[in-house]
Formats: structure tokens, C-alpha cells, sequence
């Protein structure tokens, strides 16, 4: 959404990928659980073709040990229809897995 509304054109995703690797390699991220959001948030777009927050708070809790981190925001974000305990896919998820194939075809995919 970003890159399609932006003005000047930006690719804001590509240019936000291109920081992280970056900052990874340089060793500005030390921090694991960065790349468990990550892939975490990839697998979500890749299985419905969008982010699942709810499944990805609930995973990324159990598997970065911060169990308890969401237990006070996710009831009021569930109660005002914000998250939902169902993951939605959206219209021609076809076309996100062409995007992934072509992703690991080209070497990108991790």
C-alpha cells in the first residue's frame, strides 16, 4: 500500500528489506528475534496472502519466550474487531505464491 500511494515512487518495502539486511550484516541487529518476526510475518503473507496478527502475536510470543509480551493490548484489540483469531486470505493468492516462487527461484527466499 505504501509504495502504491507514494508520490515520489518509492519502493518503501524493497527499501526497508535492503536497511535490515544491511543493518544485519553490519551488526547493528543482534537481536534473534528480528529474524523470527520476519519470517514469521513472511510465512503469514505466504499461507493467506496477508499478515495474520493475531497468529503472529501468538507465535511470535511462544517462540521468542516473551509469552506475556501482547496479554494486556490483544484483549482490547480483539473486543474492538482490530484482530481476529481467524486468518483472512484474500483474493488471488495465486498470484502471492508466484511472487514467492519467483522469490526462491532467484535465491532470495531464506
Amino acid at each position: 500500500t505504501c509504495y502504491a500511494r507514494c508520490p515520489k515512487e518509492v519502493d518503501l518495502p524493497r527499501l526497508m528489506e535492503t536497511l535490515r539486511i544491511e543493518a544485519k550484516q553490519r551488526g547493528f541487529i543482534g537481536e534473534k528475534t528480528v529474524n523470527l518476526f520476519a519470517d514469521l510475518f513472511l510465512a503469514s503473507v505466504k499461507s493467506h496472502g496477508r499478515t495474520h496478527e493475531m497468529g503472529m502475536m501468538a507465535f511470535y510470543n511462544l517462540l521468542s519466550g516473551h509469552w506475556f509480551q501482547d496479554a494486556m493490548s490483544a484483549p482490547a484489540l480483539f473486543l474492538h474487531g482490530k484482530i481476529s483469531p481467524f486468518p483472512h486470505n484474500i483474493k488471488g493468492k495465486e498470484a502471492i505464491s508466484k511472487i514467492f516462487a519467483k522469490t526462491k527461484e532467484r535465491g532470495g527466499e531464506r
